[in-house]
């Protein structure tokens, strides 16, 4: 798997309405092997390498949850001119597009075929696969008065990949 897979890109996209306020978001996020999540290109997270903390990946994996909530406002605030915004078409409102992107790694889900204290392969030791990851979109926000919910699940239709 390593030389087929040496760190896939994942993408997908949504959009929510200009104008919306957004009350609370988080992505959550596991991946067997390495993760590092972006959003519109963006890195989420202070922790933007070795994530999630290795385990016995026969057993459990460990998950991150991101609160992100400022990261999309952002995008979402007409006011601040420093980054692309939707504009008025005809009068209506456009919706603001955003790219959810997750690059994935090998890591200890699927190390180099390599010895360990001269004489185990990893490979043979350690569970092994190609890297994957699951993740969580949701964003709860106010439009025009209401209270709205988005949710984005990890399904393998939503997200194309390059390599």
């Amino acid at each position: 798997y390593t030389d087929d897979w040496p760190a896939p890109l994942f993408l997908t996209n949504f959009s929510l309405d200009m104008g919306s306020t957004i009350t609370h978001a988080r992505l959550y996020i596991t991946g067997l092997g390495y993760y590092r999540a972006f959003l519109n290109g963006k890195p989420i997270g202070e922790s933007v390498h070795l994530d999630p903390a290795w385990t016995n990946y026969t057993k459990r994996t460990f998950y991150a949850a991101y609160d992100i909530t400022k990261q999309i406002q952002h995008y979402l605030d007409p006011s601040d001119s420093q980054e692309p915004k939707a504009s008025t078409r005809e009068g209506k409102e456009v919706p603001v597009p955003f790219v959810l992107g997750v690059e994935v790694g090998n890591g200890w889900w699927n190390p180099l075929p390599m010895k360990m204290f001269g004489h185990f392969n990893f490979r043979d030791v350690l569970p092994v696969g190609p890297p994957m990851f699951k993740a969580a979109l949701v964003v709860y926000y106010k439009y025009k008065g209401f209270d709205m919910e988005f949710s984005l699940q990890s399904k393998p239709d939503i997200w194309r990949t390059s390599g």
